[in-house]
């Protein structure tokens, strides 16, 4: 019952346009709002820019393109914007540690790179965004193979 339930969300999904979501956040980043819409007009790729909540918030998940329910690179741009810790190094490490421990692929991404090579930076999370992808799809093919032997 379950697995036919998320085929048809998957299905529901696929079938929907890409698209470039802006999802509420009390502390908002410039950069990742155009980096987001940037690899959104130059590649066609889909993404939430803030993903989670505020504290573990990924500034720009970049959506599978043929599993559309999942993202296949979360995109750290700069520092944490989470005000309420007294320590933001330890605060970024701790969740840097929590997201990858969730199974995130980071990329960490800084403005002054950003701005020195602009192509050069989206080209980066493009190729990324192309491996992961690879390997994500080859994953759920391989499980799918499991399950039915």
């Amino acid at each position: 019952m379950f697995e036919e339930w998320q085929r048809g969300i998957e299905t529901a999904k696929r079938d929907a346009a890409t698209r470039c979501d802006v999802a509420a956040t009390t502390a908002p980043s410039q950069v990742a709002e155009s980096l987001a819409q940037q690899i959104f007009e130059q590649h066609g790729v889909g993404s939430t820019a803030y993903w989670g909540n505020d504290g573990f918030c990924v500034d720009v998940a970049l959506t599978h393109p043929a599993l559309p329910a999942d993202v296949t690179l979360g995109l750290l741009a700069d520092f944490t914007r989470y005000a309420k810790t007294p320590d933001p190094i330890a605060w970024e490490q701790f969740r840097s540690v929590v997201l990858a421990s969730q199974g995130w692929e980071l990329h960490r991404l800084w403005t002054p790179a950003l701005f020195r090579e602009p192509q050069a930076s989206l080209e980066t999370l493009w190729t990324k965004h192309e491996q992961s992808a690879k390997r994500l799809l080859q994953g759920t093919l391989d499980s799918a193979q499991d399950k039915t032997k």
